[in-house]
């Protein structure tokens, strides 16, 4: 399957220190998809929990990296989005759930998040997504 001219959302080195992510957990909850991003604040050094969800979705992936990928891209690889979520203009994985659901009006993108870090690209469809502020952990 292939995606088409993608588009940066998110930057997570706006909000994760440096060296990136320490754990993520993805957890499905009432037809979201949670995302729970954990980092070291590196000016604190204090364990910090960042939440990405995507509402209403039926349909997610996660890959590793290195790893194998099912999803071709349509046009250059720009670098800069391997630190993001990104969301595409086309994709025939949203083309080909749209022919066989219905999703009441709702439009689908096709989004992916790359956490290398962690070893991980996550791929959604979803009509939306939201970040969460960070909170800090608790350590007991």
């Amino acid at each position: 399957m292939k995606t088409y001219n993608a588009r940066k959302v998110f930057n997570f080195d706006d909000v994760l220190p440096l060296d990136g992510e320490d754990t993520v957990d993805i957890i499905l909850l009432g037809g979201s998809v949670n995302v729970r991003i954990f980092y070291t604040d590196s000016d604190t050094d204090e364990k910090m929990l960042l939440t990405l969800i995507f509402d209403y979705s039926g349909y997610f992936l996660k890959s590793t990296i290195p790893g194998y990928g099912v999803f071709g891209y349509e046009g250059k690889t720009d670098p800069s989005t391997l630190d993001s979520l990104v969301e595409y203009e086309r994709s025939d994985w949203v083309d080909n759930i749209c022919k066989f659901t219905e999703w009441g009006g709702l439009r689908l993108s096709h989004y992916k998040a790359f956490f290398l870090s962690a070893g991980i690209v996550l791929d959604v469809v979803s009509p939306s997504w939201r970040i969460l502020d960070p909170v800090k952990v608790s350590s007991t």
